[in-house]
């Protein structure tokens, strides 16, 4: 009995126990990340048509990881280039509105710059110190601002320019 024992407890280690750590080790592996060591079970059952198919869900991984990491590389390359543009952009309006800040006010004119839906969006520094400040004039209807009215004028030649690109004549 003693022997059939022994060779049971051998069996056992060989076919079963050693197999079964080594699948552990590689699932232990692909749980923290590392999808570089493969999985060898040979023991023609069924344990090894497990190893077989996690080995290949470890290859499948790990192809998907390196895709992602490219991917997410490429993005962070495409948003910093793109957040680049927008820096030289922006650098580039505000040089801009500067000159033409300093032309108008060299000229001392009283300009306002007003959008399609008669907001205010820009004015000049002597409009804005004539006004009471750019509270009084920014963000606010052309009619509220230079009229004081409610409602846009009835005969408003600004909502015909900015509709028509053209002056009254």
């Amino acid at each position: 009995v003693t022997i059939g024992s022994a060779a049971f407890g051998i069996f056992v280690a060989r076919y079963l126990v050693k197999p079964i750590v080594a699948l552990k080790r590689g699932m232990d592996a692909v749980a923290a990340g590392d999808f570089g060591h493969p999985i060898e079970v040979y023991t023609g059952d069924e344990i090894e048509n497990l190893a077989t198919h996690f080995e290949t869900m470890r290859v499948k991984l790990g192809e998907s990881q390196q895709k992602l990491a490219k991917w997410n590389e490429e993005l962070q390359e495409a948003v910093a280039r793109k957040t680049h543009e927008l820096r030289k952009s922006e650098q580039s309006e505000r040089l801009e509105r500067q000159k033409i800040e300093s032309m108008v006010s060299a000229i001392g004119a009283e300009l306002l710059l007003i959008e399609k839906d008669l907001t205010v969006t820009w004015a000049s520094q002597e409009l804005i110190r004539r006004l009471g400040g750019p509270d009084a004039i920014l963000g606010r209807k052309c009619h509220e601002v230079l009229w004081e009215a409610r409602d846009a004028c009835g005969d408003c030649s600004v909502r015909d320019v900015l509709r028509d690109g053209l002056p009254r004549k």
